[in-house]
């Protein structure tokens, strides 16, 4: 494959069929890969998914119908697992694997509102030590884009509280680990 789009969206819930089938539909047209977050779906409604996308799907589910992650990767797409790694919070999911043979890795976050920046500095160590060959960070994060952001109100924490660790870690991981590409 020479290009693969990646779509990311916040559905806020995906329990009713209707809707679920709606979104599946509108976003299939617009990436390959899509990235979900807020699914308010459980273990089994997410393998549903799967199902009715004609996919692989890769999630994470929290015990009430709140957050909720998943990576949906279509059949056509030759993606071989390596490894998933997903917390039991429905926050994140983690996907290590190949596409024709090229590594790659997608992380999928809903960083609910609230939440300390301490969560996105563990999501980007988490990318830095398991990560391989291209790897694509998106989702919800709930972060300020600017120190000007208004529409947050003080409930997202700011981008710039996770950007110091952040450029010091991926230095650290360019000194120390050498690309196949």
């Amino acid at each position: 494959m020479n290009e693969i789009k990646i779509v990311s969206q916040n559905i806020n819930g995906l329990n009713n069929c209707i809707k679920r089938k709606r979104v599946l539909q509108t976003l299939k047209r617009e990436g390959d890969i899509i990235l979900l977050q807020e699914t308010h779906l459980n273990k089994i409604e997410h393998e549903k998914l799967g199902k009715l996308a004609s996919a692989q799907v890769f999630a994470s589910s929290y015990g009430t119908a709140r957050r909720g992650v998943a990576i949906i990767i279509p059949k056509r797409i030759p993606f071989e697992l390596e490894k998933c790694v997903k917390d039991k919070e429905g926050r994140y999911v983690l996907v290590v694997g190949k596409v024709d043979g090229k590594a790659m890795s997608l992380l999928n976050i809903y960083n609910p509102p609230g939440q300390d920046s301490e969560f996105m500095r563990r999501m980007v160590s988490l990318l830095i030590t398991e990560a391989k060959g291209l790897a694509i960070m998106g989702g919800d994060l709930n972060m300020a884009m600017s120190t000007k952001d208004t529409q947050s109100k003080g409930k997202h924490k700011s981008i710039f509280e996770v950007t110091k660790f952040t450029a010091g870690n991926l230095r650290t991981k360019r000194r120390t680990y050498k690309t196949s590409d």
